[in-house]
């Protein structure tokens, strides 16, 4: 259309006025613009509508699940309040002030030869599931083999539990030393073929804080 904006300038003038909603105290009509933002998948409205959520509304579990659906996209600036790590740290605060029971942990819907639903997200590549969330895309050293350099974003989760699905037919292997390596870090591994590892999964986290590294499909 002629006249319109550019998708990245639209939603820089977006942001500023925002910003200028919120300084001036019309929040409502900030939530509105962040709300339309965060259809466009913007880092910026996600992290502000978590700010709402936390601080206005004391609507904990509403911010959570905000930061969950962040940190699952794949591309996250390096720096700032919308990097990974500072997610992560909005995530262990909100964690704490919803007390006992903590955060709700990711669930699984369904599974089939590569393609497996979570949060009501469906996702077609290998995959690890944190507490806080899915990291979608997730590649081997070597295809068929989970080594050690595979599993670091699980270990710095630390989960008490690691679910590896091998695959469809079993057909990605786990190695003894890998399997030394998720018990060194005090964590417990549970290997089956991915059919199998996404039903322990959903049963595990009613009890435990769970990760998994789920290969969908040979």
């Amino acid at each position: 259309m002629q006249g319109q904006l550019p998708p990245a300038v639209q939603e820089s003038a977006l942001r500023r006025l925002s910003f200028v909603y919120k300084r001036m105290g019309h929040v409502e009509e900030a939530v509105r613009i962040w709300q339309g933002l965060q259809k466009d998948n913007s880092a910026y409205a996600y992290v502000e509508l978590a700010k709402y959520y936390e601080h206005r509304q004391r609507d904990y579990l509403a911010a959570a699940k905000l930061v969950y659906e962040l940190l699952a996209l794949d591309q996250l600036p390096p720096k700032g309040e919308c990097s990974r790590q500072a997610l992560e740290h909005r995530l262990s605060r909100l964690d704490r002030k919803l007390g006992k029971g903590g955060l709700p942990m990711p669930q699984i819907e369904s599974y089939s030869f590569g393609k497996i639903s979570v949060d009501g997200k469906t996702y077609t590549s290998d995959l690890i599931i944190l507490p806080s969330g899915v990291r979608s895309g997730w590649w081997r050293k070597e295809g068929h083999r989970l080594d050690q350099a595979d599993l670091q974003s699980v270990v710095g989760a630390k989960p008490n539990v690691l679910v590896i699905g091998t695959g469809n037919l079993g057909l990605m292997k786990v190695p003894k030393e890998t399997l030394e390596f998720i018990t060194a870090h005090e964590i417990r591994a549970v290997v089956k073929r991915t059919a199998a590892a996404c039903l322990r999964y959903n049963e595990l986290v009613e009890t435990e804080r769970v990760a998994a590294a789920l290969h969908l499909t040979c």
